[in-house]
């Protein structure tokens, strides 16, 4: 067949041509992995290279845009003469990764001439992906060529890529395969785990030998499957919702929330950089002094522009918010930042006592005082009372329960949630792509991934009051073995050392201690509550969230016996080998004997003191009996603040944060309100909406759900009276405090 095509208009031009042309638009600012990655296809059996082809006038709009759709047009001619004489038959993997090739460049090269071309015809400005062409081509790519595509294909593809290049003696075990030849070690392989967003963070990571956990081929099948598998706007079956169709603006919901926060920080540090402007602001040949100035200049601008704006040409908020961050970290690196730090000013030095005061306010402000998701809670709101209402997509009617029982608004959500996310199915990968891009794929460090920690409530009792902060791991981690902690951690419980009652930060470090994969973030951790500078300002306390025994499967699995169980679970958290830890003076009061009464009330008050207890009994055991430990963890350490701190505090953070949050207030009210119920949905929901582009993931919000419905329907059985005398009566005496009078309080 020869490469050159007749399409509308009698026009001829070659595939070939217009290939590289794609190829060329492309190459203009190398996008990730084009560094690695060839763009030589095989075109009925004809090899395309790379050559300068001067398609586009540097000027002329209209025929900028007609040049473009001639491309679009070659493309899908090319397509249905192929579809029409072959592809219904073909089986050759080097004309699938061809077409797939096509179609990635094609994508690539319309979201370019986006980012960098000002295309305004007339007074509108115009959209490539918007074309009627490029809509064609999306169109019939995915109805009648993806979805001849043998899906078995890409797995087996991606599963070869364990065999290029990859040296085997200097990776830890991570996939077992049946054959001796296909075994590979630490190789991020796992398609399943891509499209579930579970291991994202090992896009960002090098292996211990420095080659990647992915090949620059798999990034553009993710691009493929993001651009081509199924977009929203083509669905033929989409829910007619404003917020179905607006998902794709939970981006623009993420830049209110930047805003908001810079305002948060700006007013929470306004006494400190007034006094910076003043007396500091003149002496801009000091290096911490301009970085300071650049940090302070960076909010200021994040504050005055507006989130909603769409032009690709300016800064957003994020931008902004972003260059706060690197000028803040560069002021916290820097060498007379480190001199202030390890030989404290005299009284008489003001200027320099001013630039630590605003390094500190700064980085406390960061962490404890931010309440952007406030601005985000009426769109939030909005958005589940949509999805709730939402026609259910099968005939059955869907029964309502009542409004007040958390565990029953919680499921209803998640599954309504779950099914408006469908029309929005690849947010998870879009916004891999968006940071390997932003990030150049160098490190994983969430602070700066715009995961922003944030203050969801506070836990009041005996006249004190811990604020409990949604925080991401603290880290940057470059390679999987190593990390270090962010210096604006570091300079935030230097803070907490200031005044005259100085303040402590708890962390309940839920990353697993014990797997490959969050190791070194977790012993980083640990180890810095050890440091002489940190030691009174911080407690870590690592918990098992993820091996056989937390999920009580392999040995475990059928260990029915109530006794024995008991008895391993008190091994066990002595164990750090198990993927527990506790400080010295926390372990002494914790295994004299309160863990082993807290057990013994657990299982009287809600499991009425069976015997014998089933897998799923067990694993709820195990989740009520962590609610009552870290109180009384909180209860002994009496912090200032505290965090369920995971990787990214987007799964398991916010169900553990949810989780105390219900009890709590079953503990303490008759009834949980409509605005407690709403606030419920924002810890659970939000983070992983604004951050990840999708639900929490299932696993993780069952666990918690049915953990809480053990105590919502203990609650309901007993009436509100008896059950408060059973948690009074089995656990108040464990505690110096009465749990009753814990209260929660949000903002």
């Amino acid at each position: 067949m020869s490469t050159a095509i007749n399409y509308e208009g009698g026009v001829e031009a070659p595939i070939v041509e217009a290939v590289e042309t794609l190829a060329n638009i492309v190459e203009w600012e190398r996008e990730v992995g084009a560094q690695e990655q060839e763009y030589d296809l095989v075109v009925d059996g004809t090899k395309i290279g790379q050559r300068s082809i001067a398609w586009f006038p540097n000027s002329d709009v209209p025929q900028t845009i007609s040049r473009v759709k001639d491309i679009f047009r070659v493309v899908l001619h090319y397509f249905r003469d192929l579809y029409k004489r072959e592809y219904s038959y073909v089986e050759n993997e080097q004309t699938i990764e061809g077409i797939k090739a096509i179609m990635v460049l094609v994508g690539e090269a319309a979201k370019k001439l986006d980012k960098y071309n000002n295309l305004v015809q007339g007074n509108k400005v115009v959209s490539i992906v918007e074309l009627e062409e490029y809509k064609k081509l999306q169109e019939f790519y995915r109805k009648k060529i993806d979805q001849k595509i043998d899906q078995t294909v890409l797995s087996r593809w991606i599963l070869g890529l364990s065999q290029e290049n990859m040296p085997m003696d200097s990776m830890l075990a991570r996939i077992d395969y049946t054959a001796p030849e296909m075994q590979s070690k630490h190789v991020f392989v796992d398609f399943e785990s891509v499209k579930q967003d579970s291991e994202y963070e090992l896009f960002f990571l090098r292996k211990e030998d420095g080659s990647r956990f992915f090949n620059p081929r798999l990034i553009r099948n993710i691009k493929l499957v993001c651009d081509f598998g199924g977009a929203p706007f083509l669905k033929e079956n989409r829910v007619e919702s404003l917020h179905a169709q607006n998902l794709k603006d939970v981006r623009i919901w993420r830049e209110c929330v930047m805003q908001q926060q810079a305002k948060n920080i700006l007013d929470g540090s306004r006494l400190q950089i007034n006094i910076f402007l003043k007396k500091a602001l003149r002496f801009k040949d000091r290096e911490l002094v301009t970085e300071l100035n650049k940090a302070i200049m960076a909010l200021i601008l994040c504050c005055n522009v507006s989130p909603y704006s769409e032009d690709v040409l300016k800064k957003h908020c994020s931008e902004y918010f972003k260059d706060f961050q690197t000028f803040l970290r560069s002021a916290l690196s820097c060498r007379e930042f480190h001199k202030l730090v390890a030989y404290p000013p005299g009284r008489d030095k003001e200027v320099s006592h001013c630039l630590l005061n605003l390094c500190h306010s700064l980085c406390e402000m960061l962490f404890l005082n931010l309440t952007g998701h406030k601005e985000f809670s009426a769109t939030f709101a909005g958005l589940v009372e949509e999805a709730v209402s939402a026609p259910p997509e099968n005939d059955q009617a869907v029964a309502l329960r009542s409004p007040l029982l958390s565990t029953e608004s919680l499921g209803r959500h998640f599954e309504k949630l779950t099914q408006l996310l469908k029309h929005y199915p690849n947010g998870p990968l879009v916004k891999v792509l968006d940071l390997l891009e932003e990030e150049g794929t160098h490190s994983f460090d969430s602070l700066v991934q715009n995961n922003l920690p944030g203050h969801w409530y506070s836990i009041l009792w005996s006249g004190y009051k811990s604020i409990l902060i949604k925080m991401p791991s603290p880290t940057h981690q470059e390679q999987i073995d190593k990390a270090v902690i962010n210096d604006e951690f570091k300079c935030f419980l230097r803070s907490y050392a200031k005044g005259l009652i100085p303040k402590r930060h708890l962390v309940f470090n839920l990353q697993d201690r014990t797997s490959w994969r969050e190791h070194a973030r977790s012993s980083v951790l640990e180890e810095l509550q050890k440091h002489e500078d940190f030691k009174k300002q911080l407690v870590v306390v690592t918990l098992d969230i993820d091996t056989d025994f937390y999920y009580q499967e392999a040995s475990y699995a059928h260990v029915n016996q109530t006794e024995t169980f008991v008895h391993q679970f008190e091994e066990l958290l002595q164990d750090q080998n198990a993927g527990f830890l506790f400080p010295p003076e926390l372990s002494n009061a914790l295994f004299a004997s309160f863990c082993s009464d807290l057990m013994q009330a657990v299982h009287k008050v809600f499991f009425g003191s069976k015997n014998v207890l089933s897998q799923l009994q067990r694993i709820d055991f195990i989740e009520l009996f962590y609610v009552f430990l870290q109180l009384k963890v909180l209860e002994g350490v009496r912090p200032h603040s505290f965090s369920f701190t995971c990787k990214d505090a987007v799964d398991i953070g916010s169900t553990f944060s949810a989780k105390m949050f219900v009890i709590l207030k079953l503990f303490n009210q008759e009834e949980l309100s409509l605005h407690d119920l709403a606030y419920l949905d924002m810890i659970v929901f939000s983070s992983a909406l604004l951050q990840r582009e999708r639900v929490v993931q299932r696993e993780r919000f069952q666990r918690m759900l049915a953990a809480l419905k053990v105590v919502e329907h203990l609650r309901l059985e007993k009436g509100y009276g008896d059950f408060r005398k059973a948690i009074e009566d089995n656990f108040s005496p464990l505690y110096s405090t009465s749990l009753l009078d814990m209260k929660v309080w949000y903002p």
